[in-house]
């Protein structure tokens, strides 16, 4: 009995980790706690990090072969999951949220099928 029991909860935490986008595929290794679109990767040439007094800003390109539509719903849906509010695009090639005092901006870029998606973190008392 003991066994079965087990062996459920397993099969429920990884059913639940696998129906999860966000922690599914993965996180960017050079942009802190932000999601990868599978069969995306990270530019690590354009990876830029640094402390300011008012907070951290990092900037990043992540890339791939996929849909731009596609690409948006899932940074829509994968960002709203850990707590990223939007507050500005969702219609053009721009989007920006709000999280903890930091500004988070994507500004998407695609030529046939190759989407990039140029990530931007700053405070946001920088942003005026």
């Amino acid at each position: 009995m003991k066994t079965s029991l087990k062996k459920l909860c397993i099969t429920i935490f990884l059913a639940g980790l696998f129906a999860n986008p966000v922690l599914a595929e993965g996180v960017v290794e050079n942009i802190e706690g932000f999601p990868l679109m599978p069969s995306f990767s990270e530019d690590e040439s354009r990876a830029l990090f640094f402390d300011k007094p008012e907070g951290r800003v990092i900037e990043g390109m992540v890339a791939g072969v996929a849909n731009l539509s596609e690409v948006k719903a899932f940074y829509k849906e994968s960002l709203a999951q850990i707590g990223w509010v939007m507050v500005a695009g969702g219609t053009d090639n721009l989007f920006r949220f709000n999280k903890e005092g930091e500004t988070l901006s994507l500004e998407f870029k695609a030529h046939n099928n190759m989407v990039q998606v140029m990530v931007f973190l700053v405070p946001s008392s920088s942003i005026e």
